[in-house]
Protein backbone atom coordinates (compact mmCIF):
# COMPACT_ATOMS: atom_id res chain seq x y z
CA UNK A 1 0.00 0.00 0.00
CA UNK A 2 2.77 2.41 0.93
CA UNK A 3 4.54 1.95 -2.41
CA UNK A 4 1.36 2.80 -4.30
CA UNK A 5 0.69 6.00 -2.33
CA UNK A 6 4.26 7.25 -2.59
CA UNK A 7 4.33 7.70 -6.40
CA UNK A 8 0.94 9.42 -6.34
CA UNK A 9 2.14 11.74 -3.59
CA UNK A 10 5.27 12.54 -5.61
CA UNK A 11 3.23 13.36 -8.70
CA UNK A 12 0.87 15.62 -6.74
CA UNK A 13 3.75 17.36 -4.97
CA UNK A 14 5.62 17.80 -8.27
CA UNK A 15 2.52 19.29 -9.87
CA UNK A 16 2.17 21.67 -6.91
CA UNK A 17 5.82 22.74 -7.21
CA UNK A 18 5.52 23.30 -10.95
CA UNK A 19 2.42 25.43 -10.36
CA UNK A 20 4.23 27.50 -7.73
CA UNK A 21 7.27 27.85 -9.95
CA UNK A 22 5.24 29.06 -12.93
CA UNK A 23 3.39 31.57 -10.71
CA UNK A 24 6.73 32.92 -9.43
CA UNK A 25 8.06 33.14 -12.99
CA UNK A 26 4.89 34.94 -14.13
CA UNK A 27 5.15 37.44 -11.28
CA UNK A 28 8.80 38.13 -12.17
CA UNK A 29 7.89 38.63 -15.84
CA UNK A 30 5.03 41.03 -15.05
CA UNK A 31 7.09 42.89 -12.44
CA UNK A 32 9.80 43.23 -15.07
CA UNK A 33 7.25 44.79 -17.46
CA UNK A 34 6.32 47.35 -14.78
CA UNK A 35 10.03 48.02 -14.09
CA UNK A 36 10.62 48.56 -17.81
CA UNK A 37 7.71 51.02 -17.91
CA UNK A 38 9.38 52.99 -15.12
CA UNK A 39 12.79 52.94 -16.84
CA UNK A 40 11.41 53.93 -20.24
CA UNK A 41 9.36 56.74 -18.64
CA UNK A 42 12.35 58.09 -16.70
CA UNK A 43 14.44 58.06 -19.87
CA UNK A 44 11.60 59.45 -21.98
CA UNK A 45 12.13 56.49 -24.30
CA UNK A 46 8.76 56.68 -26.05
CA UNK A 47 9.60 54.11 -28.73
CA UNK A 48 10.15 51.31 -26.20
CA UNK A 49 7.50 52.58 -23.80
CA UNK A 50 4.69 52.61 -26.34
CA UNK A 51 5.83 49.29 -27.85
CA UNK A 52 4.66 47.78 -24.54
CA UNK A 53 1.06 48.80 -25.29
CA UNK A 54 -1.04 46.43 -27.39
CA UNK A 55 -2.73 47.85 -30.51
CA UNK A 56 -6.17 47.01 -29.04
CA UNK A 57 -5.41 48.71 -25.70
CA UNK A 58 -8.15 50.45 -23.69
CA UNK A 59 -7.81 52.61 -20.58
CA UNK A 60 -10.72 53.30 -18.25
CA UNK A 61 -10.45 56.00 -15.58
CA UNK A 62 -12.20 55.94 -12.21
CA UNK A 63 -15.28 57.70 -13.67
CA UNK A 64 -15.71 55.05 -16.38
CA UNK A 65 -14.41 57.23 -19.23
CA UNK A 66 -12.67 55.08 -21.84
CA UNK A 67 -9.61 56.03 -23.88
CA UNK A 68 -8.21 53.99 -26.71
CA UNK A 69 -4.53 53.48 -27.45
CA UNK A 70 -3.81 56.59 -29.55
CA UNK A 71 -5.47 59.03 -27.13
CA UNK A 72 -3.83 57.34 -24.14
CA UNK A 73 -0.40 57.51 -25.79
CA UNK A 74 -0.93 61.19 -26.64
CA UNK A 75 -1.82 61.97 -23.01
CA UNK A 76 1.06 59.94 -21.57
CA UNK A 77 3.57 61.46 -24.02
CA UNK A 78 2.46 64.98 -22.99
CA UNK A 79 2.64 64.12 -19.28
CA UNK A 80 6.09 62.55 -19.49
CA UNK A 81 7.48 65.26 -21.79
CA UNK A 82 6.47 67.87 -19.20
CA UNK A 83 7.75 65.90 -16.21
CA UNK A 84 11.04 65.24 -14.47
CA UNK A 85 12.23 63.05 -11.60
CA UNK A 86 9.73 60.41 -12.70
CA UNK A 87 9.36 57.35 -10.49
CA UNK A 88 6.61 54.76 -10.86
CA UNK A 89 6.26 51.76 -8.57
CA UNK A 90 3.86 48.88 -9.07
CA UNK A 91 2.99 46.69 -6.09
CA UNK A 92 1.27 43.59 -7.41
CA UNK A 93 -1.62 42.67 -5.10
CA UNK A 94 -3.10 39.85 -7.18
CA UNK A 95 -1.95 38.04 -10.28
CA UNK A 96 -3.74 35.35 -12.28
CA UNK A 97 -2.87 33.70 -15.56
CA UNK A 98 -5.47 32.65 -18.09
CA UNK A 99 -4.15 31.16 -21.35
CA UNK A 100 -1.87 33.88 -22.79
CA UNK A 101 -3.23 36.60 -20.47
CA UNK A 102 -2.03 37.86 -17.10
CA UNK A 103 -4.56 39.72 -14.97
CA UNK A 104 -3.22 41.96 -12.22
CA UNK A 105 -4.54 44.16 -9.46
CA UNK A 106 -1.89 46.64 -8.39
CA UNK A 107 -1.23 49.72 -6.34
CA UNK A 108 0.56 52.13 -8.64
CA UNK A 109 2.57 54.84 -6.87
CA UNK A 110 3.65 57.82 -8.96
CA UNK A 111 6.16 60.47 -7.89
CA UNK A 112 7.27 63.20 -10.29
CA UNK A 113 7.53 66.92 -10.87
CA UNK A 114 5.23 68.39 -13.52
CA UNK A 115 5.90 71.63 -15.35
CA UNK A 116 3.07 74.17 -15.01
CA UNK A 117 3.93 77.45 -16.66
CA UNK A 118 7.48 78.05 -15.49
CA UNK A 119 7.23 76.14 -12.18
CA UNK A 120 7.90 72.51 -11.35
CA UNK A 121 5.07 71.16 -9.19
CA UNK A 122 5.65 67.96 -7.18
CA UNK A 123 3.01 65.30 -7.78
CA UNK A 124 2.42 62.20 -5.70
CA UNK A 125 -0.42 59.86 -6.59
CA UNK A 126 -1.56 56.35 -5.75
CA UNK A 127 -3.89 54.42 -7.99
CA UNK A 128 -5.40 50.99 -7.58
CA UNK A 129 -5.72 49.49 -11.03
CA UNK A 130 -6.72 46.25 -12.68
CA UNK A 131 -4.63 45.51 -15.73
CA UNK A 132 -4.53 42.79 -18.35
CA UNK A 133 -1.40 41.82 -20.23
CA UNK A 134 -1.40 39.58 -23.26
CA UNK A 135 1.65 37.58 -24.34
CA UNK A 136 2.49 37.97 -28.03
CA UNK A 137 5.78 37.01 -29.66
CA UNK A 138 7.17 36.14 -26.22
CA UNK A 139 6.52 39.69 -24.86
CA UNK A 140 3.91 40.85 -22.34
CA UNK A 141 1.87 43.74 -23.79
CA UNK A 142 -0.58 45.85 -21.81
CA UNK A 143 -4.02 45.47 -23.42
CA UNK A 144 -6.25 46.93 -20.69
CA UNK A 145 -5.91 49.23 -17.71
CA UNK A 146 -8.77 50.24 -15.44
CA UNK A 147 -8.45 52.59 -12.48
CA UNK A 148 -10.37 51.12 -9.53
CA UNK A 149 -9.57 53.81 -6.97
CA UNK A 150 -7.68 57.06 -6.93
Amino acid sequence: MRNKIYPITLVLFGTFLLGCSSKITLKKEIQSAYDNWNTFSKNKDFEHLFAMIHNDFTYTDETGKVEYRDKFIERVRYAITNSRNINYKADILELEKEDNKAITNIIYTIHLEFLQGDKWIPMDQKLKTSEIFIKENNKWLLISSKVLAN
